[in-house]
């Protein structure tokens, strides 16, 4: 019987076979379209109806931006663990040898 440890595969392998490169594209896309269309939504067509306040748009830009990269974020996670799952019950149904 040998004491050796099976080598594990590095992270930058894990996260290709989990196709975390796509989820990632796929989450900043929709994260981008979902800020965009908020912020278009709040500029040009909330703010011209209240003309009482007095707000920058380029505040609502930083807002949009930090929206953008956080939905982006959690359906790149959420599309990444499900992936996993998937994954590891495939791995799983299919007999070690």
């Amino acid at each position: 019987m040998s004491d050796e440890v099976p080598e594990r595969p590095s992270l930058g392998a894990v996260l290709v076979e989990l196709d975390a490169p796509r989820h990632f594209a796929v989450g900043l896309a929709v994260g981008v379209v979902f800020a965009a269309l908020l912020y278009v939504y709040r500029v040009f067509l909330v703010q011209p109806l209240s003309p009482t306040t007095e707000t920058s748009p380029l505040l609502f830009a930083a807002l949009a931006f930090v929206l953008a990269v956080t939905v982006g974020s959690l359906i790149a996670i959420v599309l990444t663990v499900i992936s996993a799952i998937r994954y590891t019950r495939s791995a799983s149904e299919t007999p070690q040898r």
